[in-house]
């Protein structure tokens, strides 16, 4: 008979283990719901521009000859390139395929292409013909936004600077702060600038992760700025190691569809994990206690120690995400741990929330995705503009 009853209380407790388990789960996906609600209108933009308008433009864009970027992120600690490739070189490429013609993105404005510059990055090679002793070279460290993402060069934020300044952009998608750091080290003592301008944005907050471990590997290496580059000077190159490593990765990765979702089984899989529940708990605990990040203060940090080898003034920057496309419920705090840890330092801290989000109706940020609009660009480069003539 006791043993019947413990196989009862067993049961039971079971049951109810479980019963509290399940309307967690049915909890966790109400509560996405309930948050998704605000972004789902962008979402329905994004998705139906993927689906109708990108593959189309990329398919178009390949045929013409266009490859897709090798973003430097595919090489991160967070990919299978990573473990496949990166891993096992003693330099991790933060620069895409030079001299390649390639497609970018489109977000309302067409689909972007251009030909990269001869080390990989979004210029025209003519700004490596007149860097070398260079007095007035400026450069520009950050991720897409930077970059000047789904817009013609000539409204990226470094082209606003062509008129005073050799502007240099180190800038490409995905990038982190723990690239930024890597970017620092490597090109502040090749181009010796005159600014160093790097620009966060919110989703470079990896709090408690160390987001980009795999660029720490350029970090630990003293020569690395010389290690990157099989020729330094008016006919600067980078090595044959980082070329050799770009072409492995790009005979390897094969670019997702766009506009693909996973099936409702993987969709609903998810749920038992309650990711909901656990962000919105975490996010509750950061709002309380926010600190600023460790690769955050490792790009500042070594941007900073760059900067005093190499005499350059280092000016940092915050882009907000948009309200509408990609709502942000860290972004202040991370703003604000940003803006004291710079300022502690005595150094310029530029806010562009106002300037963006002051431009009517949205227009601060591209029709259809996350990015700025060429109006948005324009305001940054504004602000940069007022900070430097400070300087001068």
């Amino acid at each position: 008979m006791e043993k019947n009853s413990n196989i009862f209380k067993y049961l039971l407790l079971l049951i109810t283990v479980t019963s509290i388990y399940f309307i967690l789960v049915v909890g966790d996906y109400v509560l996405h719901l309930s948050i998704y609600s605000n972004v789902r209108e962008a979402q329905k933009i994004i998705t139906k521009k993927k689906q109708t308008e990108d593959r189309v433009l990329f398919k178009e864009a390949k045929d013409n000859g266009y490859s897709p970027i090798m973003l430097p992120y595919l090489y991160s600690d967070s990919s299978e390139i990573y473990k496949q490739i990166t891993k096992k070189k003693e330099i991790v490429p933060v620069t895409a395929q030079p001299n390649r013609n390639v497609y970018y993105c489109n977000e309302g404005y067409g689909l972007i292409k251009f030909e990269t510059d001869k080390l990989g990055f979004r210029n025209q090679n003519e700004v490596w013909k007149k860097y070398y002793k260079n007095q007035n070279n400026i450069i520009f460290i950050g991720d897409s936004y930077t970059a000047g993402a789904c817009v013609d060069a000539e409204f990226s934020i470094p082209y606003f600077f062509k008129n005073k300044f050799n502007p240099i952009n180190l800038a490409w998608d995905g990038n982190n702060p723990s690239m930024y750091a890597s970017l620092g080290k490597i090109f502040i003592p090749v181009i010796k600038p005159k600014y160093v301008i790097t620009i966060f944005y919110g989703n470079d907050n990896t709090y408690n992760s160390p987001d980009g471990f795999a660029f720490w590997k350029n970090l630990d290496n003293e020569n690395i700025h010389e290690q990157y580059f099989k020729e330094i000077g008016n006919n600067i190159e980078v090595s044959n190691e980082v070329l050799d490593t770009i072409k492995e990765v790009e005979n390897y990765y094969i670019p997702p569809k766009p506009g693909v979702r996973s099936n409702i089984f993987q969709r609903g899989v998810r749920y038992l994990s309650l990711p909901t529940l656990r962000r919105t708990i975490k996010i509750a605990y950061l709002k309380l206690f926010f600190k600023i990040p460790f690769t955050t203060k490792l790009a500042i940090d070594e941007i900073e120690k760059q900067c005093q080898k190499h005499n350059c003034i280092p000016i940092f920057g915050f882009i907000p995400n948009s309200d509408y496309w990609e709502p942000n419920p860290l972004l202040n705090q991370y703003k604000e741990s940003i803006k004291n840890y710079v300022l502690e330092k005595n150094f310029e801290f530029v806010d562009f929330s106002d300037s963006i989000n002051k431009i009517d109706d949205r227009k601060g940020y591209a029709p259809k995705g996350t990015h700025l609009s060429p109006a948005g660009y324009e305001a940054v480069a504004s602000d940069l503009k007022r900070v430097i003539k400070e300087y001068n």
